[in-house]
């Protein structure tokens, strides 16, 4: 199975990747994240066509933005590296909300994605460990897998990093 990083916000070499697991990467220069602490810029955002991926990091659970985001095939990030980041009760509470969020996006079919969000190089993840701290959020293992492997198939562009 190939896995993917879809992303990486640092310019990281294919060798690292691929000693890591992964198949293929792609930068945060290939692709439009719209980022928003406010539930009506990303239903906006949904709507627009430059914008493929959806980012809130406090992760507020809201209907009508995870309908707008299924029906416009908008996916959401759920970065490993805002985890990390973290420390004590705010990790918990972070990573209860983005359970919530996860069961949410399955329940109204709307795109989501596992990536590290790396920063450096000391923030990626092999897709091992991504796949355990997508069980650890409530995914299954493969519903962990198809998180990091199938789902960025459809938003990584052509010009992305890819193996042979």
């Amino acid at each position: 199975m190939a896995f993917c990083d879809i992303f990486v916000r640092f310019p990281a070499k294919m060798e690292m990747m691929r000693e890591l697991g992964f198949s293929g990467f792609s930068t945060s220069a290939q692709q439009e994240l719209f980022e928003s602490q406010s539930v009506d810029a990303l239903r906006n955002a949904c709507k627009q066509r430059r914008v493929s991926f959806l980012l809130m990091p406090n992760f507020q659970p809201d209907v009508g933005l995870l309908r707008d985001a299924a029906e416009h095939k908008k996916a959401f990030l759920f970065p490993i590296s805002l985890i990390l980041e973290s420390r004590g009760i705010q990790r918990a509470i972070l990573m209860g909300r983005m359970h919530f969020f996860l069961k949410l996006c399955i329940k109204f079919k709307a795109p989501y994605i596992l990536t590290s969000g790396a920063k450096d190089e000391y923030q990626l993840k092999s897709p091992q460990e991504l796949i355990a701290i997508g069980e650890a959020l409530g995914l299954s293992r493969d519903q962990a897998e198809w998180a990091i492997s199938e789902a960025p198939k459809a938003y990584m562009p052509e010009k992305a990093e890819i193996s042979p």
